[in-house]
């Protein structure tokens, strides 16, 4: 087994599930015009914009933007292409406290608590503080990197996300272990020489190209390599 020194997390998708809160989400924005059938058709859209305007956007460092910028700009393009009935400024709102109210998977805390007993641990999250405060009180990490704070994001090409890991914790890029469940996780820090783990839990398609060190569907699955008795 290889030994690390700081075990890296991402937050969404990866310890907490935000996916779960798709319909609050919606029913919170469509209020009493909610349907199931609006509510698959407007995440639909809330996706393909999104992506867009993040990817757009996360590429450029010259002019780093929050997410609550950058959801604001895609909820307000949405609303005016699709001809939508809300208030897109409520709506960011909506989502953004929707990250806050994530579900924990059921083996995140666990882990969380075994692995901080071994190794340096660390959150490392393309989100907006906002979002995230509830989450940074519930459990334990030794430093936590938010993109609004650093002024970049995971796969910006300075790297400024994992190089100010690398930084605190006085630590080669071989000495860390990135856990993500996202392109940005992967490609971000393998551009650095990071070895990263995709935790694929909902069997999404793999949009990136390069191999992850290692790749699982849970955390439990990473017990027997970071865990060894």
């Amino acid at each position: 087994m290889k030994k690390y020194k700081v075990i890296s997390f991402d937050m969404f998708q990866t310890l907490v599930d935000v996916s779960c809160q798709k319909n609050n989400i919606w029913e919170s924005i469509l209020k009493e015009k909610y349907t199931e059938e609006l509510c698959e058709s407007h995440a639909g859209f809330m996706s393909k914009y999104l992506v867009n305007q993040f990817h757009e956007v996360k590429s450029y460092d010259e002019k780093f933007q929050t997410l609550r910028e950058i959801f604001s700009k895609c909820f307000h393009e949405m609303v005016e292409k699709e001809k939508l009935d809300f208030d897109y400024k409520e709506a960011v709102n909506v989502f953004l406290q929707a990250h806050n109210e994530a579900v924990w998977y059921k083996d995140s805390k666990a882990f969380l608590r075994d692995i901080h007993e071994v190794y340096k641990t660390c959150l490392v999250t393309d989100a907006d503080m906002e979002m995230l405060e509830k989450h940074v009180r519930a459990v334990q990490f030794d430093r936590v990197f938010i993109s609004e704070r650093i002024g970049s994001y995971k796969a910006n090409d300075n790297g400024m996300m994992f190089k100010a890991v690398m930084d605190y914790f006085e630590c080669g890029p071989d000495e860390i272990l990135h856990i993500g469940d996202s392109s940005s996780d992967m490609m971000g820090a393998s551009k650095l020489g990071i070895d990263t783990c995709w935790i694929n839990r909902h069997d999404y398609v793999k949009r990136f190209d390069i191999e992850p060190t290692y790749s699982v569907k849970s955390l439990d699955e990473l017990r027997q390599v970071l865990l060894e008795v």
